[in-house]
């Protein structure tokens, strides 16, 4: 055992030195085989498992630029907390959602104190912000579950439980989660679960949260199952008709920021958009034009005190801004 140690050390150190004269002093593979009497691949294998074992980290400086204007604009016309737009560079949509939850992790690190109370969502959005966060401090925080828990059907990691664990080993602290699913049809188990005294101790927590961490989704977004077997076609026409843009915590919303179906909505285990209303910072974060009209619902609604998103998306939400300005939203 003792030899294998001697030996990773010295495989570590030679990867090192590879990767010091590789992307340090910037010479070229061919010469640091002539240097060190390697082959060239055995020069790039060293590299390649250097960058496997971490003995190399590799960290790319994604450009933080800001559209002033625009976040002055939307800060003004729905008088929000803060608002960060992310400057457009015709880049993929991956590198953009990439640099806009960048942004949102540092500002969320940035607004958490000791002991707060933060209550998060689930979805890919949510997901990449929780992934970027470097704390920088252990703040010890009370991370809440807002609504019942759905399915995934890409990545579990995108589910409530997994995204509250992540951020406790991050911060450390404390957290409280719902024991319950999102949608509950049955009328009789929906209305059995509500009055679980953990259920409710949760749902109370969630309704005092300082912070609450969330995206909002398109009708037709089927990256979720929760609605699946409601949401017949049948359903969702109807949904439409009565226009509605998009879903914020489950409940689905109007151009104008109200409740759709207040039937359909009892079916949700979670807090209510009037609960979302009195919580002190909600933010909001969004990526890509096609969430657009929904978010614009959402600032209608009063929902969200701070806003994250892209360049194009912030243009689109102005846009119908100043075209429904003087019009009725029916």
């Amino acid at each position: 055992m003792e030899v294998n140690m001697r030996n990773n050390d010295e495989n570590a150190g030679i990867m090192a030195e590879v990767a010091s004269l590789y992307f340090e002093r910037g010479l070229s593979q061919q010469e640091i085989a002539d240097r060190l009497f390697f082959s060239r691949s055995k020069v790039s294998r060293l590299l390649s498992k250097a960058i496997e074992e971490k003995v190399v980290e590799i960290k790319i400086n994604y450009p933080m630029e800001r559209v002033f204007r625009l976040e002055n604009e939307l800060k003004n016309i729905y008088q929000l907390k803060d608002v960060i737009v992310a400057k457009d560079y015709g880049t993929s949509f991956e590198m953009l959602m990439k640099r806009v939850t960048q942004m949102a992790a540092q500002h969320l690190d940035s607004i958490l104190e000791i002991h707060t109370p933060i209550g998060i969502t689930w979805g890919e959005t949510v997901y990449h912000v929780v992934e970027e966060i470097k704390p920088t401090s252990k703040k010890h925080i009370n991370v809440i579950q807002l609504m019942g828990t759905t399915e995934s059907n890409n990545n579990s990691a995108y589910n409530t439980p997994e995204l509250i664990r992540t951020l406790v080993d991050k911060y450390e602290g404390s957290f409280s989660q719902i024991y319950s699913p999102l949608v509950v049809e049955n009328d009789i188990i929906r209305d059995s679960l509500a009055k679980e005294p953990i259920i409710q101790r949760v749902l109370n927590e969630a309704r005092d949260a300082k912070v609450v961490l969330t995206s909002v989704g398109e009708l037709y977004n089927s990256k979720t199952k929760a609605w699946e077997s409601t949401l017949t076609p049948e359903v969702k026409k109807k949904l439409v008709q009565e226009g509605v843009v998009g879903v914020l915590l489950a409940h689905f919303i109007k151009m104008d920021g109200s409740l759709a179906d207040p039937e359909l909505d009892k079916k949700v285990i979670g807090i209510s958009l009037d609960d979302l209303q009195n919580i002190e910072n909600v933010v909001a974060v969004a990526v890509g034009t096609k969430k657009a009209k929904c978010l614009f619902g959402a600032l209608n609604g009063g929902y969200i005190n701070t806003l994250i998103i892209d360049e194009l998306l912030a243009r689109d939400v102005l846009k119908l801004y100043y075209k429904y300005r003087d019009k009725s939203l029916e």
